[in-house]
């Protein structure tokens, strides 16, 4: 376009201003053109950046749902396994309520439980141990949850205390159950 300005200036047609003018009219319209286009450029790849993370998340976040659903089945057997000698078959069934609302819920409700009497509270922290090493819980989630749901049986530890003996050794009809890596 300079090119033909430039012409028309030489043959009389235009003066060198009105050339000069219609340049950066034009120089300015293109320079608009690209700055949109880069913006529009910008923004969209920003758009599919934000919606693949979101695809992602939710990706993510079915999977963690489906590997806690595999948990708590593998956690409802184990429950129903070793703490059906010392237990009610409802309160067995309200133990494994109690764990999911534990699990699920930031300020669970959880009904109490007593147990036969046979059960020592090292069986019962082995229990909270195993339990909570499936989900990842820390020891004092663990030591909450068995001081919450046993209240009974352990009325005489305090919660840090609890936490603290959690893998404790001695004798016990519950031992500690330590999984292997990617079992749960």
């Amino acid at each position: 376009l300079r090119h033909h300005l430039d012409g028309g200036v030489a043959k009389g047609a235009l003066t060198q201003e009105q050339a000069d003018a219609k340049w950066n009219e034009w120089k300015a319209q293109k320079d608009a053109k690209v700055v949109a286009k880069k913006d529009g450029i910008v923004k969209e790849a920003a758009k599919k950046a934000k919606e693949a993370v979101a695809a992602e998340a939710k990706v993510n976040q079915e999977r963690a749902e489906a590997i806690n659903k595999k948990k708590l089945a593998a956690v409802s057997q184990y429950v129903h396994v070793v703490m059906s000698p010392y237990l009610k078959e409802t309160e067995v069934m309200q133990l494994i309520t109690n764990i999911t609302m534990w699990m699920e819920s930031d300020e669970p409700v959880l009904t109490a439980i007593t147990t036969d009497g046979r059960l020592t509270t090292l069986d019962l922290r082995h229990f909270a141990w195993n339990i909570g090493e499936r989900f990842k819980w820390k020891g004092v989630k663990r030591a909450s949850f068995i001081k919450i749901v046993f209240p009974v049986e352990m009325r005489e530890l305090e919660v840090e205390t609890i936490r603290r003996n959690l893998r404790q050794n001695g004798t016990c009809l519950i031992e500690l159950d330590i999984p292997d890596k990617g079992c749960y």
